[in-house]
């Protein structure tokens, strides 16, 4: 996910966002680019384990 996947979600739901413990708000979702990059980096690892995995 990218910052501009976020910005994207965020418009197009916008009406659907409600108050909530567990909701974020939408500064909050685009505040932490910093999970952006560490997500990426998981999901890449994860992508390699599975290629490795079929490849046996």
């Amino acid at each position: 996910m990218s910052e501009q996947s976020i910005r994207n979600v965020i418009e197009n739901c916008r009406d659907e966002f409600v108050e909530g413990k567990y909701i974020q708000r939408e500064n909050e979702m685009l505040d932490r680019k910093d999970y952006l990059t560490e997500s990426k980096k998981l999901m890449f690892r994860l992508m390699d384990n599975i290629e490795k995995a079929i490849m046996l």
